[in-house]
């Protein structure tokens, strides 16, 4: 597996901006010294191929700032996958990254919020969170604001700084 000096070869890390260059020319057009490396993937985190394999870019900033790879995951920490300075990168749990979501499952867009669902019987909202495997419910409430504030503030409790 790649270390960090075999890496260092290749790209240079700015920690400050999270971006990747080129260190060394490639075959052909396609890599030029000095040049962004990378692209985005359909699913928002940059990735650089190297020596004929695909990482992601996150996973390289923590092995060049840290000199090791991440034992688990890298989770981004204001949520946004192409944002890699250094400060925006936390090793997490599966657990804890899931946490970190902004986004709403798709098969649950009953509302714009997370841990919210519309109950159409009783025409309330629902405010639920899953705890080491659980959900819990908490509570029904007149608008879809009040359920997704009792979501935050239980995030809160149970996650801290995981929290979305």
């Amino acid at each position: 597996m790649l270390n960090a000096d075999e890496l260092r070869k290749h790209v240079l890390y700015d920690p400050e901006t999270g971006f990747f260059v080129w260190a060394t020319n490639g075959r052909g057009r396609t890599k030029r010294v000095g040049e962004r490396a990378g692209s985005a993937h359909s699913n928002g985190y940059i990735r650089i191929k190297i020596l004929g394999q695909t990482y992601f870019a996150h996973r390289l900033a923590w092995l060049l700032s840290s000199g090791d790879w991440p034992a688990e995951e890298i989770d981004h920490i204001n949520g946004n996958r192409d944002d890699n300075r250094i400060d925006n990168l936390r090793e997490a749990t599966v657990q804890q990254n899931r946490w970190n979501t902004h986004g709403i499952p798709k098969r649950r867009k009953h509302s714009r919020f997370k841990g919210v669902t519309k109950e159409h019987r009783s025409n309330r909202w629902i405010s639920q969170i899953f705890h080491d495997g659980k959900p819990i419910r908490l509570g029904s409430f007149d608008t879809e604001e009040q359920a997704s504030e009792a979501y935050l503030s239980a995030a809160r409790r149970l996650r801290g700084g995981y929290a979305k």
